[in-house]
């Protein structure tokens, strides 16, 4: 459940799908260390020894095959479902004012929240974006010079 919340969504731990989403999961962590267990024990060799564990790499492929290619967008609520722009013309000012930042500071956070977006291609609702999209993209600001609109 508190991954669930990190995220922004909202659920329910206690509803019958948590459970059997759960159960679900406990079952295919069992089902692995099995087949972990008697590949080890038949000291299974790739490509050379028939798999022990062929049953489950079956019904896991079966089951792949069968489910459907897009998961179901999760429904963001609260501030989860703000756009990043949004958002950020919301807290930027009220930031300057009790920070008493000097207006070209506002500035260049206008501009960064506007390079995030135009490096996403969209502007992301919060609940979207991640630790990962945040450091991917500094590894990309990192590729670009710092004064490229300077002349040399």
């Amino acid at each position: 459940a508190a991954m669930f919340e990190r995220e922004g969504l909202e659920v329910d731990p206690f509803s019958e799908v948590f459970e059997q989403a759960a159960n679900l999961m406990l079952r295919a962590h069992r089902d692995i260390h099995e087949a972990i267990s008697s590949r080890e024990v038949a000291g299974w060799r790739p490509r050379l020894d028939d798999d022990p564990a062929e049953n489950l790499v079956a019904r896991t492929k079966a089951r792949l095959a069968s489910r459907p290619l897009t998961p179901a967008t999760p429904r963001l609520i609260g501030r989860a479902a703000m756009t990043l722009g949004d958002a950020a013309r919301e807290a930027i000012p009220e930031i300057a004012r009790t920070e008493q930042f000097k207006p070209k500071r506002i500035k260049d956070y206008e501009n960064a929240v506007a390079t995030f977006i135009d490096w996403r291609r969209y502007d992301p609702r919060l609940g979207e974006v991640t630790q990962q999209d945040a450091g991917s993209y500094n590894v990309a600001l990192g590729r670009y010079p710092t004064n490229w609109r300077k002349r040399r």
